[in-house]
């Protein structure tokens, strides 16, 4: 018997005790209630003693007597009655075992009589006494089942194929796949169909429910868990054929119903399957997630889908669905997961079409859902198996992870963005710093063979290996189908390698902020764009950009990722970067509400106090004179009839406060007066100089410190280290060394809108000269200035209108007009005319892309612009043909309204510095005399400037009291206005 308490327990309420026989002879003095102790066959005594009875004839041991003394030639025989219950002990009187539980039923007359003639149970003990060489050989006896390991090779086929049909009795009902499939029909083929069915109705197999169908597996895992525990000499194509159909009787099973069906199978699965499947797994560790793979070995594709002729795509849904009903029961531990996942996420990037990859959306959903996981798991542990991939592996390992996390974000399965940005981190720090292996390859495997019992034991070094493409078709018996990737682009080299998975990482990145909605521009100081720029920065210094240099005309594979990886990584900061520029360019003029050419003269009422409240907007001493640059320039003063203008310096004939620009460390000396007497004793004591960080806090030094944390600058020493920057500042530091090493000019565009993005959208430049100004003005000095103007050339126009707003924004800033003066200075002064004729160029180009940033209020920018348009103006009189020829030709290709923002730059600059007034005038004169025809001089300017010249000789006679107080000019105006009008009229 088969553990029969189970089998009691469920039956007890369905089969009843059956009745026992009673006498059946016509004259029975204790007829319907003398139970029958004999038996006769012979049918003339039944036609006798029971006319109505047919043979063989029951009879009480009284009657039995009595006949047999009428026919002593008869023969009667003892009748076994049933068994009326079945005893779990020894039902022998006599039993002396202190193991009483019962082995056997012996069904023979011998020993039914010392029973009442009923089957009676013995023990291990009492069955050997009573059943051996000696006597009781020819019993029947009924004993349980051996366990299956023991039985012949017969009757152990036997034994296995009854599992597996009672087990597959459990089907998936499906009537309402039927249902749902019919809803759709018309209503006339509706009534055609059941007209049809009507007439010739198909007969049904058997009678059996659908919720009786799926209690009837119950059977086959009592035989399965009571007969089959296995052990080390347990063939392993048996036991995993057994563990393969379980697993399918567990996909059939997750479809329970309402009520006692249900309640029934939940419990057999916690209390009896999962403890013996956690058993299997301890001792077959290797056969156990060998039955869990997409492609298990031959003897385990057995029920559902094996059965059946099915796509590839099918295979892996139906295989996924039974992988997820398992997960609930606690069977699947983090090793296994661990394990079998890379099989499964390969065999679905290798196997399944893209067209029909979302058929695999819900299952993949209900298995990998980071909140609700049915496996017990956090999200970490869950992608454990995918994070183990980028720690200390060569690129082609991790490009195979890349792949199932693109396939996973293509069906919008929602990964935690802080477990992608430390798998990527593990992985980009390993191709900056780790070795990359000797081959470079994938592990592979074409089917996993099943060990033998000696391997069972190192399930802990066990790890799963990875597939190449084409190794998944191997394994399985799909149809042929093309591979998704198998028209991916082969890469040779490990940075082509590096560049790839970079990629591939972007693009998960970008995706997966997109499917679950995070916030769009939160700015530079959100973490999540603190940690994009970390990963971004670490891309970039991971030895791949920049290093490339391509030989063929047309671009190649490389070029073609590394045009696409800035593409991705602009669309990153622009994702988290604010939409507009933190500071706009100018609005038309036509917007401006005031009247700058209003003047009205004030009431004679206010004249006395027009000496105390009159403001007056004196030159800013902060900006550059363009004559105590120009009057050095020794082609400038080149005698040209009218347009040569005397120009010298009267810097010194000024008196005017000159204050540098930049902010200096201020330095107090205090002086101490001693007497004769305390010479002699007086002692001076030498300090060190003390160290002021960027923010003019005292910095701790220590003799042996590090000298590379010490910058040198124009304004000093400062102490900074570019790993403790902000994120952003350490990407843009990155970039800006990495412009001079690109020549591509797809790749130089990408990257300058990348810092377009960051410097002007994020406004981080002019955070970093507040923050940290040595950093500043660091790069200003040697990375932002110099490599912004190095890139304002012609030949790429798409380049210019992207550097030229970064350079005008960074000369606003701390040392910006400085360094750009300096660069503009040595430009035009070199004594190479090729280097001044390239000067040519990049002016002009920064006059034609200048409309895109803010001009009007900031006097450093304009002052700066008015020496470079000045510098380009005097380059018509270059000595060199070639030079003079071009930057004639090019002044007539600004368009108008730079025209009239940089003359209102020299405007500026003719108010602001006196000194450079002289020359501001021969530039706009030589520039009228050029482009006649743009209207240069207007009687505007020079009323304008007579106003600056008409206030600037009021406060020189105030200074001298010649005069007590200022006075307006509005009559000198009209008098001017009524000269301008007769001069036009005629």
């Amino acid at each position: 018997m088969v553990n029969y308490v189970w089998i009691r327990r469920e039956l007890d309420n369905i089969f009843l005790d059956p009745t026992p026989f009673v006498c059946q002879r016509d004259l029975c003095p204790n007829t319907g209630n003398a139970e029958a102790a004999k038996v006769c066959y012979d049918h003339c005594i039944s036609i006798t003693f029971a006319s109505d009875t047919p043979p063989p004839l029951y009879l009480c041991i009284e009657c039995a007597n009595e006949i047999h003394r009428e026919h002593p030639n008869q023969m009667f025989f003892d009748i076994l009655h049933p068994m009326q219950q079945v005893s779990m002990v020894c039902e022998n009187k006599n039993c002396r075992s202190t193991d009483k539980a019962a082995i056997s039923i012996c069904f023979s007359t011998e020993c039914a009589s010392y029973n009442g003639n009923h089957p009676i149970r013995y023990c291990e003990q009492c069955h050997n006494n009573r059943h051996n060489n000696r006597r009781g050989g020819d019993h029947i006896v009924h004993k349980s089942i051996p366990p299956t390991w023991t039985m012949d090779s017969e009757m152990q086929t036997y034994m296995v194929e009854a599992i597996v049909s009672l087990l597959k009795e459990a089907k998936i009902p499906q009537v309402e796949l039927k249902e749902e499939k019919k809803e759709g029909e018309s209503k006339e083929g509706k009534e055609a169909r059941e007209g049809k069915d009507s007439k010739s109705p198909l007969p049904a197999l058997d009678n059996i429910t659908v919720e009786e169908r799926q209690l009837l597996g119950r059977y086959g895992v009592w035989l399965l868990v009571g007969r089959c525990t296995p052990t080390d000499d347990t063939p392993v194509e048996v036991l995993g054929r057994l563990l393969a159909m379980i697993f399918h009787w567990f996909h059939m099973t997750a479809y329970s119903y309402d009520g006692q069906e249900e309640s029934t199978l939940e419990k057999l699965k916690t209390e009896t399957v999962c403890n013996w499947l956690r058993e299997i797994s301890r001792s077959h560790y290797t056969l156990f997630i060998s039955c869990l793979l997409p492609h298990p070995p031959e003897y385990a594709r057995i029920g559902g889908h094996w059965d059946t002729l099915s796509s590839r795509t099918t295979h892996l849904k139906d295989g996924l669905n039974r992988l997820f009903c398992l997960v609930p029961y606690e069977v699947i531990a983090q090793e296994i997961w661990d394990y079998i996942m890379p099989h499964w996420m390969e065999a679905i990037v290798n196997d399944v079409p893209e067209k029909e990859l979302f058929e695999l959306r819900i299952i993949l959903s209900k298995i990998l859902d980071s909140e609700m996981s049915p496996l017990g798991f956090n999200a970490k542990k869950m992608y454990q198996f995918v994070a183990q991939r980028f720690q200390k592996t060569s690129a082609r390992v991790q490009q195979q992870a890349l792949h199932w996390l693109q396939t996973l974000t293509l069906l919008d399965i929602l990964i935690p963005l802080n477990l992608l940005f430390a798998i990527f981190g593990d992985g980009v720090s390993y191709m900056k710093d780790g070795i990359v292996e000797s081959d470079g390859e994938a592990f592979k495997f074409s089917e996993l063979e099943v060990p033998g019992t000696a391997d069972t034991q190192k399930r802990g070094s066990v790890s799963a290996p990875l597939v190449e493409e084409g190794d998944s078709a191997k394994t399985s018996s799909f149809s042929d189908e093309e591979s998704r990737l198998s028209q991916q682009a082969e890469f040779e080299t490990g940075a082509e390698h590096n560049l790839f998975c970079c990629l591939l990482m972007l693009d998960i990145l970008l995706k997966q902020m997109e499917l679950q909605d995070t916030d769009k521009h939160t700015g530079l100081n959100s973490t999540l764009c603190k940690d994009v720029c970390w990963l971004l920065k670490s891309m970039v210094t991971a030895a791949w950009i920049g290093n490339h240099s391509c030989s063929s005309k047309s671009e190649c594979t490389y070029c073609e990722s590394s045009i696409m990886w800035h593409q991705l990584s602009l669309e990153l900061l622009k994702y988290l970067s604010p939409v507009f520029p933190a500071h706009p360019p100018d609005p038309p003029l036509e917007e401006i509400s005031e009247d700058v050419h209003s003047r009205k003269s004030p009431p004679e009422s206010d004249k006395k106090e027009a000496k105390t409240d009159a403001v007056i907007n004196m030159p800013n001493p902060e900006v550059h004179s363009v004559g105590g640059v120009l009057v050095h320039m020794p082609h400038v003063c080149s005698v040209r009839g009218i347009m040569t203008a005397t120009v010298e310096t009267v810097s010194e004939q000024l008196d005017l406060p000159i204050i540098p620009a930049e902010r200096v460390v201020s330095a107090y000396a205090r002086a101490i007066t001693l007497s004769e007497s305390d010479v002699a004793t007086a002692t001076a004591l030498v300090v060190r100089a003390q160290v002021i960080g960027e923010n003019d806090e005292p910095v701790e030094t220590d003799s042996g410190e590090d000298i590379d944390n010490f910058w040198q600058t124009s304004v000093g020493k400062f102490r900074f280290n570019v790993d403790d920057l902000p994120q952003p500042l350490q990407y843009i530091h990155q970039l800006l060394q990495e412009l001079s090493n690109v020549s591509k000019p797809d790749i130089l565009y990408y990257m300058l809108q990348c810092l377009n993005v960051l410097i002007l959208h994020g406004d981080a430049c002019t955070k970093a000269s507040r923050d940290h100004r040595g950093f500043f003005i660091w790069c200003q000095e040697n990375l932002l200035i110099k490599n912004f103007w190095d890139l304002c050339n012609s030949e790429y126009s798409h380049i210019c209108q992207t550097v030229v707003p970064l350079l005008l924004h960074c000369i606003t800033l701390p040392a910006g007009s400085d360094v750009f003066w300096r660069v503009i200075q040595e430009a035009f002064h070199s004594p190479d005319w090729c280097v001044r004729f390239t000067a040519v160029e990049r002016v002009t180009v920064i006059t034609r892309f200048m409309d895109s940033s803010p001009l009007r209020n900031l006097q450093q920018l304009q002052a700066a612009l008015a020496n470079a348009f000045c510098y380009l103006i005097s380059s018509m009189d270059d000595n060199n043909v070639y030079v003079a020829q071009r930057a004639t030709l090019y002044l007539g290709t600004i368009h108008d309204s730079a025209i009239r923002s940089l003359i209102m730059c020299l405007e500026s600059q003719f108010d602001a510095v006196i000194v450079d007034r002289p020359m501001v005038l021969q530039s706009l004169y030589q520039l009228h005399n050029s482009l006649s025809e743009r209207k240069i001089l207007t009687w505007e300017f020079f009323l304008n400037r007579f106003d600056t010249l008409f206030i600037e000789a009021q406060i020189t006679l105030e200074k001298t009291g010649e005069i007590t107080y200022l006075r307006g000019n509005y009559s000198f105006n009209n008098e001017v206005s009524d000269i301008s009008v007769e001069i036009f009229q005629t």
